[in-house]
């Protein structure tokens, strides 16, 4: 989300003078606080869907600042994680961001060839 909307966004939800009275570094600040607060969710999320015996793996497509980049989503009935790589095949599936080189459960995917590649122990 853009910066300047979510100034508006929270301008929006509590009072039209907050939009202008939160300012970028402000907003940045607190975006990169969250992030870096989130790492010991973000394994522990990692870790749950490589435990669980099924898992639904889809990528989609984004354009983003010019570019076409490729979410990567891994999910089973709880649990959601996401990754984006610049590649749909192999290579992102293959990354260190990937939860599929260390999965042994079953996938349920839409057939992209690359998911073929893996298969259970």
């Amino acid at each position: 989300m853009p910066v300047g909307k979510i100034g508006q966004l929270f301008g929006d939800l509590y009072c039209a003078q907050l939009s202008s009275a939160i300012n970028e570094g402000t907003i940045l600040n607190s975006t990169e606080r969250a992030y870096r607060r989130l790492d010991q969710s973000e394994q522990a999320i990692r870790t749950a869907l490589q435990a669980s015996p099924l898992m639904h793996v889809d990528e989609s497509g984004l354009h983003y600042a010019g570019r076409l980049d490729w979410p990567h989503g891994a999910s089973n009935h709880a649990l959601t994680y996401y990754f984006v790589y610049a590649k749909r095949g192999c290579d992102a599936l293959k990354s260190l961001a990937s939860l599929l080189p260390a999965y042994q459960g079953h996938l349920v995917h839409d057939c992209l060839p690359g998911y073929f590649s893996f298969t259970t122990g």
